[in-house]
């Protein structure tokens, strides 16, 4: 069965006090937000490096979300077509 690739915009918005990810809907280009983190832990406030990674665990889920240790159902590849950095 042929592979069908599909790109998708993910972003983020670091504020001082919440980091929210975020991706555009491919079909509406609305705003869906994955995760909007605003947790106990803080948020960083000096320069951070900026990593990317694609990854499942079936033992830590998001601190948000208990229950967010499904796999996938089919094996997934990424493929970066772009990265960029836009201050606020």
């Amino acid at each position: 069965m042929p592979c069908r690739i599909e790109f998708h915009t993910y972003g983020f918005d670091w504020h001082p006090d919440r980091i929210r990810w975020w991706m555009l809907h491919p079909i509406t280009a609305d705003t869906v937000v994955l995760w909007d983190y605003r947790g106990e832990r803080g948020i960083p406030q000096h320069p951070s490096k900026y990593r990317m990674n694609f990854w499942h665990t079936n033992n830590w889920s998001v601190e948000t979300n208990p229950n967010s240790l499904e796999k996938p159902i089919k094996r997934f590849e990424l493929e970066v077509d772009w990265m960029g950095y836009r201050p606020f």
